[in-house]
């Protein structure tokens, strides 16, 4: 399906507020400059790298601030000043929350381990990007979990009561058991895909 929809009147120096896709492509056809958003300075990335690092929860910033700065970085970064920095600035920023995420996940495992109670993780202002790096693991985690809960709630029968007997813990108990060593296993996948610095820090670098 082609993208379409009607922009312009385009006048020489004139800014025209455009979708990203039409910004890239009259920049490739050397039709435009491409004016950064505002949250793509150096001062905003600075104030929000700062905030970042000073809360324990997510702090506000684009939905798809990965994407776009991804884009820009990619095919205007003559446009953007001091763009070294930008770049770095974002890297800094993508490490920061990434490792609020593995944090997150790890405190669950740990809590479901040690038979604690798993409390949810608040991820307010989570980016597109942000929810797609534990989208696999999260729905994996909770579907056993589904599971794990029906085999519990069927330990109702004759028979089965039977067999509990002759175990030392119910099919409810072993769900979790098998439960959070599953979501402890993908923890410490996650972790080990996520941790090496440099395999995050090409997003914002040119191919």
């Amino acid at each position: 399906m082609l993208l379409l929809g009607d922009f312009g009147p385009f006048q020489a120096g004139i800014p025209l507020q455009v979708p990203i896709w039409l910004a890239i492509m009259l920049k490739q056809l050397h039709k435009c400059r491409i004016l950064p958003p505002d949250w793509l300075t150096i001062e905003n990335l600075t104030m929000r790298l700062e905030e970042e690092i000073r809360s324990d929860v997510f702090e506000p910033l684009a939905f798809h601030y990965m994407e776009i700065s991804s884009l820009l970085l990619k095919h205007a970064a003559e446009d953007i000043e001091q763009v070294e920095h930008i770049r770095s600035l974002l890297e800094d920023l993508q490490n920061v929350r990434q490792d609020k995420i593995r944090s997150g996940l790890c405190k669950i495992s740990n809590d479901v381990q040690s038979g604690g109670t798993a409390y949810a993780i608040q991820m307010n202002n989570i980016a597109a990007l942000e929810i797609n790096s534990v989208r696999r693991l999260m729905t994996n985690s909770l579907q056993l979990f589904h599971k794990m809960k029906q085999l519990g709630a069927s330990d109702g029968t004759e028979q089965e009561e039977t067999q509990s007997s002759q175990l030392p813990f119910s099919n409810s108990s072993l769900g979790t058991l098998i439960f959070s060593v599953h979501f402890h296993s993908l923890c410490v996948l996650y972790h080990a895909l996520e941790t090496p610095p440099v395999h995050r820090l090409r997003r914002f670098r040119q191919n």
